[in-house]
């Protein structure tokens, strides 16, 4: 898997960037993936208890349903979600929300790391074999 790490902030210092706008650059691939989510810390909203619920399951999530969530919360603090195509057992992309200071992005999809590189001002690659 191909990694970075986005460090947009604002001009407060604070990250000026969610898990709702990596999902919707991400357009119909979020949509149509099955996501897994762990680890949740969520702050706010009506999409931040469900969000901890679905994480204490453990299962898979249609996409549609996890931008819905992403877009209820004030802030994602924490987590991690595993985006899977379709009868997939292996994720093409991981998302992960650390400490509400940066997201990595991994994937095998080298197009979506373009994607973030062009779209998000602050990118940085991950070391190989980051998780």
């Amino acid at each position: 898997m191909f990694g970075v790490t986005i460090l947009d902030h604002s001009d407060n210092g604070v990250l000026s960037l969610d898990l709702k706008d990596i999902l919707l650059l991400l357009g119909s691939q979020a949509e149509s993936s099955e996501w897994e989510i762990s680890h949740v810390e969520a702050l706010d909203g009506v999409g931040a208890e469900e969000l901890h619920c679905l994480a204490d399951k453990g299962a898979r999530v249609p996409g549609q349903r996890l931008i819905r969530l992403a877009s209820a919360v004030t802030q994602i603090i924490d987590g991690i979600f595993r985006g899977y195509q379709k009868g997939e057992s292996e994720p093409w992309i991981v998302i992960q929300a650390v400490d509400s200071s940066a997201f990595d992005v991994q994937s095998d999809d080298k197009g979506v790391i373009h994607q973030i590189r062009q779209h998000f001002r602050s990118v940085v690659c991950l070391p190989i074999g980051s998780e």
